[in-house]
């Protein structure tokens, strides 16, 4: 009686841990696939920014201008 209860505790534990092998491994979303996992202090390495446009860039040095001393 207590091999055939052992062999079901270890049947259970095996298809327990392939299904937290599964989840495990399966769980990565697809957009953090290809991502650093080493980043370097104080360096920016994201994608580049746009450059503004002439009418974006009149309108923040409209702004700025009140603020100069």
């Amino acid at each position: 009686m207590d091999e055939v209860r052992s062999r079901r505790i270890s049947r259970l534990a095996l298809i327990g841990t392939c299904a937290a092998t599964m989840v495990a491994l399966g769980g990565c979303r697809e957009s953090e696939q290809d991502r650093a996992l080493i980043l370097e202090k104080g360096v920016y390495s994201g994608p580049a920014d746009e450059p503004l446009d002439e009418e974006t860039l009149r309108a923040l040095n409209r702004r700025g201008d009140g603020q100069r001393m």
